[in-house]
């Protein structure tokens, strides 16, 4: 039985052993004021029950925060940059196609990185810049997580319409093209995003988050 449980049958026998001796101490003159015996007993065993129930609270945050710690080593040890209140990302050089680049993130329990926030393009656009080589403008981009391969209208990955409220995503002067076919999103070392043929071969950056019940860093 859980504690919560067992608490509060505690408090409905309280109360049932509450009524019975309100009615016994009654007599001719009025009600005793004296307090019986095994109510303080009663609170006491209260008490004990509030304190075992904050330590069972601090033992499952502790916890917790272990687990949060472990993610977050686990995830640097796999390459990933972790940037305070924006997340993390991991820029793979290795050219894939974009649903292959998408499998590839899902494998690691992340997607393909969405844009969020200024802070956020400006973290993803420095990966580009600082991690692939500029042979050609066309290999300085990685895909991210947008698309329109229905040709609907450009959405990311979780299916979310990219619409012009956007303030963080910033297309290419001339793009999005119109060209046939199902187009995917990169992004450039200035903070551009660009279409391109899903098809096409190229990098790719990952991005995953530490859950919310916990903030160690």
């Amino acid at each position: 039985m859980s504690l919560p449980t067992r608490y509060c049958i505690a408090l409905c026998f309280g109360a049932l052993f509450s009524i019975a001796l309100a009615i016994e101490v009654v007599d001719n003159v009025g009600i005793t004021t004296e307090r019986p015996v095994f109510l303080s007993d009663f609170d006491r065993i209260i008490t004990r029950m509030e304190s075992t129930n904050g330590r069972i609270a601090k033992v499952l945050n502790e916890t917790r925060q272990n687990d949060v710690k472990s993610l977050h080593e686990l995830l640097i040890g796999r390459g990933y940059q972790h940037t305070a209140e924006v997340g993390y990302h991991k820029l793979y050089s290795k050219q894939l196609s974009w649903y292959d680049a998408l499998q590839r993130c899902r494998m690691e329990d992340a997607h393909l990185a969405i844009i969020d926030s200024s802070a956020e393009a400006v973290v993803i656009s420095k990966l580009v810049k600082e991690k692939l080589p500029a042979v050609s403008d066309e290999k300085s981009v990685a895909y991210v997580g947008y698309h329109d391969y229905c040709a609907n209208g450009w959405i990311d990955v979780f299916f979310k319409p990219l619409g012009n409220d956007n303030d963080y995503v910033h297309w290419k002067q001339g793009a999005p093209q119109s060209t046939a076919g199902p187009k995917c999103a990169t992004i450039d070392g200035d903070e551009y995003l660009r279409s391109s043929r899903c098809t096409a071969e190229r990098a790719f950056i990952c991005e995953t988050k530490l859950p919310n019940f916990s903030k160690v860093y």
